[in-house]
């Protein structure tokens, strides 16, 4: 990224506040016609593990404090090979290391430093309303071995996806899954009582879409297609078991913890 001109001397100072362009003995300063007081870089969390993928935002402000929209925004890393920012706003960590992640809006600019760890990113699932799992997957009614009719429920209890990599990350799931039996007591209270449990896990490679956000082969079965869209708190994953569009993808949402 270029530097932009900066107001060195009375004689500039004296020139913006007139309006003229420029000295002449002077670089010539880049107009503002917008009236940006701020260029504020929000929405990632200051530790990203190696892997790991967060959009920006990126806040344009005048000198009331009030936002400033529809203007073209250029993006930067200090160090690509510690982090890189794609032109949607994704920042994605390459290896341990800082970077300071800019945002310059016709000559007003904003930094952000992000640290990434030597630790593979790793991220708990949660509910897309941001609380914990348990989730119930499905209900049914069967016959027991003593042909008693018994109701049983699925319920999706925890899960990890983990990126690893860096640049080119690979991915890794494990969704654990618990099986119960459920009865009622005489007065009408649900109980649940475990009858067996069982972890998925899944791995492959990662690439990224024209948007940037991840699309995942796996490495483990032909019949698994998935992809996730990267956001402040993590990654929504689009689960499908099977390539045809006639079968809905589950969302599952793996949210990053803090540090």
């Amino acid at each position: 990224m270029r530097p932009f001109p900066t107001l060195r001397t009375v004689c500039s100072a004296l020139a913006f506040a007139a309006g003229v362009v420029a000295c002449a003995s002077e670089v010539p300063t880049i107009p503002n016609p917008a009236g940006i007081s701020s260029v504020t870089i929000l929405g990632f969390p200051d530790t990203l593990g190696s892997g790991d993928i967060s959009p920006v935002d990126v806040h344009v402000r005048d000198s009331g404090g009030r936002d400033i929209a529809g203007r073209d925004v250029r993006l930067a890393s200090s160090d690509v090979n510690v982090a890189r920012i794609d032109p949607s706003g994704r920042v994605r960590a390459v290896a341990a290391g800082k970077a300071t992640i800019s945002a310059t809006v016709d000559g007003v600019a904003g930094t952000a430093v992000v640290v990434v760890s030597g630790e593979p990113a790793q991220l708990h699932l949660r509910r897309s309303d941001g609380s914990t799992v348990p989730t119930l997957v499905e209900g049914d009614s069967g016959i027991a071995n003593d042909g008693a009719v018994e109701h049983r429920e699925i319920y999706l209890e925890s899960g990890i996806l983990q990126l690893t990599g860096g640049a080119q990350p690979d991915y890794q799931t494990t969704l654990h899954y618990a099986w119960y039996v459920v009865t009622r007591d005489a007065t009408g209270q649900r109980h649940l009582a475990l009858k067996s449990t069982l972890d998925i896990a899944d791995h492959g490679s990662v690439q990224y879409d024209a948007r940037g956000d991840l699309v995942m082969t796996s490495a483990t079965a032909s019949d698994i297609a998935h992809d996730a869209s990267a956001e402040t708190g993590g990654f929504t994953m689009h689960y499908r078991s099977s390539p045809s569009t006639a079968v809905q993808p589950s969302a599952l949402f793996f949210r990053r913890e803090p540090k």
